[in-house]
């Protein structure tokens, strides 16, 4: 199934704003919308916020990795307006990396804008194979425990990332800690609900929402909605 980010987004506002929550948060409801969407990986995906909280690093990485090809199947969770942003934001970069890679069609981007730059891609579940034909090094690890050292990386880019960890005050400790001037956070505009159609388990309403998750930046901070996403900047002096 293809389905452009922008479109999921309309999708989801909808869902959101205009069903009851006694609807949304109706297991009964939401399931039969889940069989469609998900098919066999349907339960998997209804259950998570539950199981979440007892999870081990390594079920999380096994979970992202068996849920690696379900639907929607599209090259990136970014809207086209973020992904231009984020290609500004990082010019000029020494070296980047990006946190929360996935199949790196981030990474590849500012790759091909930055080529002299050195080009890293980590997550939890990570394939070198969707890397191939390019100089990016991969790297596996959780983000709450990232093998960097303090300020490796002039621009760290986290999108659609954060929205699905545990100890978001740890992680984004780490992503601060490596960060040596830029720090670039995508995240979605989206309303907490018991059964979201993503394994999300943090949420960020409103613009409160980040101010008061985020907690201390490490920086100058630009915080501003594009396409459905809250854009996040920390710059560093």
């Amino acid at each position: 199934m293809q389905l452009r980010r922008e479109t999921a987004q309309r999708i989801r506002a909808f869902l959101d704003e205009w069903f009851p929550p006694v609807l949304r948060d109706a297991r009964w409801f939401m399931r039969s919308l889940f069989v469609i969407f998900y098919g066999p990986l349907a339960n998997d995906f209804l259950d998570f916020k539950q199981r979440a909280v007892n999870m081990t690093p390594q079920d999380f990485a096994a979970f992202y990795a068996k849920i690696a090809d379900a639907p929607p199947h599209r090259a990136s969770h970014l809207t086209d307006a973020s992904l231009d942003r984020i290609v500004r934001e990082a010019a000029n970069a020494t070296s980047m990396l990006d946190v929360g890679a996935g199949k790196g069609f981030l990474i590849k981007k500012l790759a091909a804008a930055n080529p002299t730059a050195e080009a890293v891609a980590c997550d939890v579940h990570i394939e070198q194979t969707d890397l191939s034909g390019s100089n990016i090094h991969a790297v596996q690890a959780p983000i709450e425990h990232l093998p960097f050292q303090d300020k490796s990386f002039d621009v760290v880019t986290c999108t659609h990332t954060l929205e699905h960890v545990m100890d978001l005050p740890i992680a984004l400790a780490e992503l601060r800690r490596i960060t040596a001037r830029k720090l670039v956070v995508v995240v979605p505009k989206q309303r907490p609900y018991r059964y979201t159609f993503d394994p999300h388990v943090q949420f960020f309403p409103y613009r409160i929402s980040i101010a008061t998750s985020f907690g201390t930046p490490m920086g100058s901070v630009v915080c501003e909605e594009i396409s459905g996403d809250w854009f996040y900047t920390e710059t560093r002096a």
